[in-house]
């Protein structure tokens, strides 16, 4: 049930791009993977283990997008970029701050088996990002029960 809410949301990802580009984006399967991540907490200065879920959109057994939930909270799609050390997602919508997520490099076949990276969120328009998720490690029982077919 979850996976097929996290694909929803992710097809309205793309439904809503496409609605505004001019080339059609499309994809050819997902994989969804969970994490456990460090999120420091602003009420205690702390770090607390949070659990996500992300889903990738893949296209020609590349991995070319990213949307995340965190808790009920969902990012908008996170688009690849040709970073080479590592798979970075950034988002693209102007009316949101942007946000990056990042993992160990992967192919489509690997992104199930890697860990991911941080989250971070423009502070300010063209300005730094605050790290808001950090050392976010694969959870393989839970990615394996989400990708369950």
């Amino acid at each position: 049930m979850q996976t097929t809410r996290t694909a929803l949301f992710l097809a309205a990802a793309l439904f809503s791009l496409n609605a505004a580009a001019e080339d059609t984006l499309s994809i050819d399967s997902t994989r969804e993977v969970a994490y456990t991540c460090n999120f420091l907490s602003l009420n205690d200065n702390k770090e607390h283990p949070i659990h996500i879920t992300a889903m990738y959109g893949i296209k020609d057994n590349q991995v070319i997008l990213a949307q995340l939930k965190i808790g009920k909270d969902i990012t908008p799609g996170l688009f690849r970029d040709d970073f080479p050390v590592m798979n970075r997602f950034v988002s693209i919508d102007p009316e949101v701050k942007t946000m990056a997520w990042t993992t160990m490099p992967a192919t489509a076949e690997e992104i199930t088996e890697v860990n991911g990276g941080k989250l971070s969120v423009e502070s300010k328009a063209g300005g730094q990002h605050d790290i808001m998720l950090d050392n976010c490690k694969l959870n393989r029982a839970a990615t394996a029960k989400l990708n369950k077919k």
